[in-house]
C-alpha cells in the first residue's frame, strides 16, 4: 500500500517506508519580505518611505521583528523535518536536487569541523531547505564520504562521527536517467503505446510477471498497526480538550453522535453550549472546588462567580453550573469518602505506554506493538489498601434507574476505566482497589 501525503497530514501515522521528496524546496520566506510586518508580541514594523529622495529601506524595528520571524519560521521548519524523518518504523529515503554539488560541498566544507552536534546557528539561519540542514548533519558521518572533498579529514569527535545510525548516501547525475539503452528501444516505445491507449501489455517472461504480480499484489503483514494509531488519548470526545492533538486518536471511546437536526451554531441566533462545553466547566468546578468547607447553595454560587472572574470559566458556563447537583454529590457516601479521606488528587494527567493487545479489543496481530497512552483522571482518593479511583460523568440519563441501566453505563466505560486503574498502578506502584463512576445528571454511583 503506497500513500502519499503532505508532512503535516502525517503527524502520529508510521509506515514501514517512508520517502520525503522535494528536500532542496527552498523554505517559504514571503511573509517576511513584505514592506510591513505584523508580530503577535512586538507588533507592528514597516519600511522607512522618503517621498522627496524616492527610496525605502528598512528601519532598525523592521530589522529586528524580521529576525524574530524568521527564527519562528525556521523552528516551525524544524518540527515540520522532525515528523517527516520520525514516521518511518524501518527506513526513510530522502531526495533533493542541487544545481551545483560543488557549490553545496563548498558549502559545507566549514561544517566538517565543527565540534558540536548542534549545528552552528549562523549556519541554521542562513539555511534555505531541509537539505541544507540534513547534508550539513550527515557531512561528519563516517558514512558521509560523498559529501565531503577527497582530502577532506573528519576530525570531530567520536560519537558523532561514529553514531549509530546507518546512513547510505548515493550522488546520481541528470543524464543518468536520459540515456536510452538502444537494445530496449523497442520496448521502451511498446510500452509507451501501450500506457498511452490504456491497453493491457502481455509479459513474456515468466520471471518478470510473478515479480510484478508479487508487487501488485503485496499486503503489508501487519495490518493493525496501519489501521490503529500508535498514540491514544484515553478520554471520552464530550470533555478533556486539553489532552486532545493532531497526534491523538479517540478509538477506545467511541461516542454517540445524533444525527444533525439542528442549523449549524453559528447560524443560530441564539447560542447555547454544547454538552461538552457543560461537561468542562463542571469539571472545572470539580477540580478547584476546596474539600475543607461545608458547601451551601448561596457558598458554591459565589465560589463559581470566583471561577468566572479568574477567567477559569467563561460567563455562560457559569450559568449553566448545575450547583444542585454537586451538593447532591458531596451528600452521598463517595461524595462524604472524598471531604473525609487524608489524601485526594483531581484531574491528574498521566502518559505511559501499554502492549496494542491491552488499548485496542479488536489487535489481532501477535508481535509486540506498544501504545502511547495519554489521558486525565478525574479523582482518587487514597486509603490504608491502596487507591480509589473515581470518575464524574454529566451524560444526560434519558432511561430509568435499574440494574439493566447501571449494567448498560458500566459497559460503556469499562475500557476507560480499566485502563486509568492500570496506570495509576503502573506510575504509583500502588492498587487501585475499587473504581467507580457518578453521573450527575441522576445522582447515580456506579461501580465498575
Amino acid at each position: 500500500m503506497v500513500r502519499i501525503m503532505t508532512i503535516h497530514k502525517s503527524k502520529g501515522l508510521e509506515f514501514p517506508l517512508v520517502i520525503v521528496g522535494a528536500m532542496d524546496k527552498q523554505f517559504n520566506q514571503q511573509d517576511i519580505r513584505a514592506k510591513y510586518l505584523l508580530h503577535k508580541e512586538l507588533g507592528f514594523a514597516t519600511k522607512y518611505i522618503d517621498p522627496i529622495k524616492r527610496i525605502i529601506y528598512p528601519t532598525l524595528i523592521y530589522h529586528g521583528i524580521k529576525k524574530e520571524m524568521q527564527r519562528e519560521m525556521l523552528a516551525e521548519e524544524m518540527r515540520v523535518l522532525y515528523v517527516a524523518l520520525t514516521r518511518a518504523k524501518e527506513k526513510v529515503v530522502l531526495v533533493g536536487t542541487v544545481k551545483s554539488f560543488e557549490k553545496k560541498k563548498k558549502k559545507w566544507r566549514d561544517i566538517v569541523a565543527h565540534q558540536d552536534w548542534v549545528l552552528p546557528s549562523y549556519y541554521r539561519l542562513e539555511s534555505l531547505s531541509y537539505l541544507d540542514w540534513v547534508g550539513a548533519s550527515l557531512v561528519r558521518h563516517h558514512q558521509g564520504e560523498v559529501l565531503r572533498d577527497a582530502d577532506s579529514r573528519l576530525d570531530v569527535p567520536k560519537e558523532i562521527a561514529e553514531d549509530i545510525s546507518i546512513w547510505k548516501i548515493d550522488r546520481i547525475h541528470q543524464g543518468d536517467y536520459q540515456t536510452i539503452d538502444e537494445s530496449n528501444r523497442e520496448k521502451i516505445e511498446e510500452l509507451e503505446q501501450a500506457i498511452y491507449k490504456w491497453e493491457g501489455l502481455v509479459l513474456a517472461e515468466q520471471e518478470l510477471k510473478e515479480k510484478v504480480e508479487h508487487h501488485l499484489e503485496y499486503q503489508y503483514p501487519y495490518q493493525d498497526s496501519i489501521y490503529y494509531r500508535a498514540k491514544q488519548t484515553v478520554t471520552e470526545m464530550k470533555r478533556q480538550h486539553e489532552v486532545k492533538d493532531s497526534y491523538s486518536d479517540q478509538q477506545i471511546i467511541e461516542p454517540f453522535r445524533a444525527p444533525i437536526r439542528k442549523r449549524p451554531r453559528f447560524m443560530q441566533t441564539e447560542q447555547r453550549l454544547t454538552r461538552a462545553e457543560i461537561g468542562t466547566a463542571m469539571h472545572t468546578v470539580m477540580q478547584h472546588l476546596p474539600l475543607d468547607q461545608e458547601w451551601t447553595e448561596m457558598k458554591l454560587v459565589e465560589f463559581i462567580s470566583k471561577l468566572e472572574a479568574q477567567d477559569m470559566i467563561t460567563a455562560d458556563e457559569a450559568t449553566v453550573i448545575d450547583a444542585e447537583a454537586i451538593l447532591g454529590f458531596f451528600a452521598t457516601e463517595i461524595g462524604k469518602q472524598v471531604v473525609q479521606a487524608e489524601h485526594v488528587e483531581r484531574e491528574i494527567p498521566f502518559s505511559l505506554t501499554l502492549p496494542a493487545q491491552d488499548v485496542y479489543p479488536n489487535w489481532q496481530e501477535q508481535h509486540q506493538e506498544r501504545i502511547f497512552l495519554q489521558g486525565v483522571i478525574d479523582c482518587v482518593i487514597q486509603t490504608e489498601n491502596g487507591w480509589v479511583l473515581l470518575d464524574y460523568k454529566t451524560d444526560q440519563i434519558q432511561e430509568d434507574i435499574n440494574s439493566q441501566t447501571e449494567e448498560k453505563l458500566k459497559n460503556r466505560y469499562q475500557i476507560q476505566m480499566d485502563l486509568y486503574a492500570k496506570a495509576l498502578e503502573q506510575i504509583w506502584k500502588q492498587p487501585v482497589i475499587e473504581k467507580y463512576l457518578y453521573f450527575f445528571d441522576k445522582g447515580l454511583l456506579v461501580k465498575v
